[in-house]
């Protein structure tokens, strides 16, 4: 019952985000996708319909992704599109939703929505409505991520100068491609709107009435690869920390070993395996547990057994930092997330950003 309303919350939630950025969530019950929730459409020139929106792949806790659907005229899925005909690109896999779409001259596809910070989130207010960014996605003709804007195809626009949820962030409301390939966005808490270069940089030579400071940045999100592959810890708590081992597969899984301490005492080892999308890894975490789980030649297969424990939601910043959070269904563990540090990178493994 718990992991249903947390569900139905966080669709609402990211409804929410989705329908602040364009006012009206897109009609298209003939094609109807998984977890998708449309923010927006366009019919394009040939007769294919190009959706917009987010894509929800969690469980019990939130992770969401920018979603990008195309369909031929007859309402099936355009393979030509990612093979699939749907893009999932997360930015920070936390709350986020597109609401906006305009196709470059050259089949470039410009999306827009806003997503939330999980670094930022206070106490008072729910995530998908506190800390929220305009963010921008360009994908290629054929679904792929245009790594020629900003370094990533996404950036993220900071407003402001601070970290209050009304000085460094604001809704994206309206989005427009001009003829000479620069991008006119309009953010809720601005006066004028910002200008975007075709590279995904910020145009500098364009000044409003406002005078708010804006910056142009990639979001702080690593695609997660072998090179995660290692132990970690939270310098914080140096005594306890996991081993993470990538696995291949597709997707790729992240299996994760945790080193920890019970409630009461006692040291805890708790297990999960989860599939990589993008730049997290949600898994259900599981501990052994029974009266025959006791140190060789006295263990008794036949008396253990596994336990549900919680998810556990990796995000990775850079090759070297990340962060777990965790929402534990085990008596005494709670909710809670930590800071991770790499310790180890084992030999012939490698990290690149």
């Amino acid at each position: 019952m718990r992991q249903n309303v947390r569900k139905v919350i966080g669709i609402i939630a990211c409804s929410w985000l989705v329908l602040s950025s364009s006012g009206s969530e897109a009609a298209f019950p003939e094609f109807a996708i998984a977890g998708f929730h449309g923010g927006a459409s366009l019919t394009l020139p040939d007769g294919r319909r190009l959706f917009v929106g987010s894509s929800y792949t969690g469980t019990t806790t939130p992770s969401y992704s920018f979603a990008v659907a195309r369909f031929n005229s007859d309402g099936t899925p355009d393979l030509s599109f990612n093979g699939t005909g749907l893009v999932e690109v997360p930015i920070w896999g936390y709350y986020e939703g597109l609401g906006f779409v305009v196709v470059q001259p050259d089949g470039k596809i410009i999306a827009g929505g806003n997503a939330a910070d999980p670094d930022l989130r206070p106490d008072w207010c729910h995530p998908a409505m506190c800390n929220i960014y305009p963010t921008l996605l360009r994908l290629n003709p054929d679904g792929g991520v245009d790594r020629s804007f900003n370094g990533t195809g996404r950036l993220v626009i900071s407003v402001g100068e601070g970290f209050a949820p009304d000085d460094c962030c604001g809704t994206l409301t309206g989005m427009e491609l001009q003829s000479d390939g620069k991008i006119l966005i309009f953010i809720e808490n601005r006066k004028a709107p910002v200008r975007i270069n075709p590279d995904g940089t910020l145009d500098g030579s364009f000044v409003g009435t406002d005078r708010v400071a804006v910056e142009v940045r990639p979001p702080s999100f690593l695609t997660l690869g072998a090179g995660l592959t290692g132990t970690w810890f939270d310098p914080a708590q140096a005594d306890q920390g996991f081993m993470l081992e990538v696995l291949p597969g597709t997707p790729m899984l992240l299996l994760a070993t945790w080193f920890t301490f019970a409630p009461q005492g006692g040291a805890a080892w708790i297990f999960g395996l989860g599939p990589i999308r993008g730049g997290a890894v949600t898994m259900q975490a599981i501990q052994a547990a029974g009266a025959g789980a006791r140190f060789p030649p006295n263990l008794d297969a036949t008396n253990v057994h596994t336990v549900s424990w919680g998810p556990l939601t990796f995000r990775f910043t850079d090759c070297n930092h990340g962060h777990v959070a965790w929402s534990s269904l085990a008596k005494g563990y709670g909710s809670g997330a930590m800071k991770l540090t790499r310790l180890t990178l084992p030999a012939g493994v490698t990290c690149s950003q």
